[in-house]
């Protein structure tokens, strides 16, 4: 019975620590700078931002896997290369094409690195890359898809980064991600996690302060 106890216990703390960490992942997206895309020229490299807009309308492009219709498209191949009995090695190979920018006001546009692209920011929505053709078996080679659909909402937490003179927006952080998502869809979500890990967090401080006083 004690070892049921104690089982429970460590189920119900792993538990509200993966809960903790995904609120505490959206209070700390919550708490960057939203910015639209045209005021990222104004921004100091390496700044963590919050920024909306929508993927390119055009032009067409096919995926090279999926052969579906596409603004943008990401191709990984991973090639288990066996040297010896004792050593092999995962040689990863990757291609990128089309349109990563996500689109702002006017003719503003900001460049999203691919590792940025296909990380998702929220449960529930898409990244802004999504996956297409993915071979996680045992294959070898293995292949993976993602692509990014025309004329799509999103929103991406970035770091600002300078590359050949022009700002993109990279992935720095375990908070980076991106959402097909619109803004409004996205905000209220951050501000309910923003106001339950104050909470959870007082709660803790409370416990804590109580065992102290406690002889």
């Amino acid at each position: 019975m004690t070892v049921l106890i104690v089982l429970a216990w460590c189920g119900a703390a792993i538990s509200a620590a993966v809960v903790l960490w995904f609120r505490l992942r959206r209070s700390r997206i919550a708490a960057r700078p939203m910015l639209t895309v045209g005021q990222l020229v104004d921004v100091e490299p390496l700044t963590a931002v919050v920024v909306a807009g929508r993927t390119a309308t055009g032009p067409p492009t096919e995926a090279p896997l999926s052969g579906l219709t596409c603004v943008g498209w990401q191709v990984e191949v991973q090639t288990l290369v066996q040297h010896s009995s004792e050593w092999e090695e995962l040689v990863t190979d990757s291609s990128q094409g089309g349109d990563l920018h996500v689109y702002g006001e006017g003719d503003s546009r900001v460049w999203i690195t691919p590792e940025l692209a296909e990380r998702d920011l929220l449960s529930g929505h898409e990244a802004m890359s999504r996956t297409t053709v993915a071979e996680p078996g045992g294959g070898n080679p293995r292949e993976f898809e993602k692509i990014v659909d025309a004329d799509t909402e999103v929103v991406v937490a970035g770091v600002v980064e300078v590359a050949d003179g022009m700002r993109r927006l990279g992935k720095h952080t375990w908070v980076d991600g991106t959402s097909r998502a619109p803004l409004d869809h996205v905000l209220p979500r951050l501000a309910l996690s923003e106001r339950r890990v104050r909470r959870t967090l007082t709660v803790f401080l409370v416990i804590a302060r109580h065992h102290r006083l406690t002889p």
